[in-house]
């Protein structure tokens, strides 16, 4: 019931590491140098056209035939649940590196500026697309 439900989740909250025990190292996420503008969007908007539109569709909700495909369906990019972490930095680092499922890496495709610019038009994507 839920009651349960949310003492366990109470009781999760007070689970850390044992004092002494050092927190396992995570990755540096990099801060997004190129500032968010109309511009850098829109770039960033023509770069997932031709880079992720295949696979994430035209809005971003991945509802493309590749969903048939693919034995993880594509990311919803419009839902704001980023499975790698929501801040620009974990979402360059997924498009830069991809993933252990079926998001490729696109490192050796687009520079990493050109991948900013895919994370800032990331942002425009929301609820209010059709």
């Amino acid at each position: 019931n839920d009651q349960r439900i949310w003492q366990v989740v109470h009781y999760l909250r007070t689970i850390g590491p044992e004092p002494g025990i050092d927190a396992p190292e995570v990755e540096d996420v990099p801060e997004n140098p190129i500032e968010f503008s109309i511009q850098s969007a829109g770039l960033g908007q023509r770069l997932y056209t031709r880079s992720c539109l295949k696979c994430h569709g035209v809005y971003g909700k991945g509802d493309t035939e590749m969903r048939e495909f693919l034995p993880t369906h594509p990311s919803d990019l419009t839902n704001e649940q980023w499975t790698y972490g929501d801040r620009d930095g974990d979402i360059f680092l997924v498009i830069k590196n991809g993933t252990e499922y079926e998001m490729p890496a696109f490192a050796d495709e687009l520079s990493e500026e050109r991948i900013w610019h895919i994370v800032n038009y990331l942002r425009t994507l929301g609820s209010e697309q059709p």
